[in-house]
């Protein structure tokens, strides 16, 4: 390996002058060796870019992984939970949070309950069972997105 020192320019210029590049001419140095079956070597560059070929996505092996956030702009069908009686009447308040897959149809599947009172969850559960999403879509294709859901019972916000 060179051993290099990197140094400041000892001037550094305050105009830089602008040169008009030409193509290279067949037989200069800088000109692009091609092998593409039997085609000829040393072929001058023609400016051409070479397209690579198509390629499919790969789609996602799994549910692809939003937030909370982004999950809550995707939703067309709001979660309205009804208050427990049982929960109003020892005035139980909370959050509950709930892990939930959403298909690629915008249906909630795979609930799992994170955390909340105990007395809100059945409750929690219910509601976020009949919201709706819009697909989320990844590459133009619809995917199934897990998400958080949180469900917020406040007794004065009934």
């Amino acid at each position: 390996m060179l051993a290099t020192t990197i140094m400041a320019p000892a001037h550094i210029p305050t105009h830089i002058a602008m040169t008009g590049d030409q193509p290279p001419q067949p037989g200069i140095p800088g000109n692009v060796n091609v092998g593409q079956g039997n085609a000829p070597l040393n072929l001058p560059w023609t400016g051409t870019a070479i397209q690579p070929p198509a390629v499919e996505r790969a789609r996602p092996a799994g549910p692809v992984r939003i937030s909370a956030g982004v999950a809550e702009g995707q939703l067309i069908m709001p979660i309205q939970p009804e208050y427990p009686a049982i929960a109003l009447a020892t005035r139980t308040e909370g959050t509950v949070v709930i892990a939930a897959t959403i298909s690629t149809e915008g249906r909630i599947e795979n609930l799992r309950v994170v955390s909340g009172p105990p007395l809100l969850i059945n409750a929690a559960v219910e509601a976020i069972r009949r919201a709706r999403y819009r697909p989320f879509l990844l590459n133009g294709q619809p995917v199934e997105v897990e998400t958080t859901i949180r469900v917020e019972f406040t007794l004065n916000g009934r």
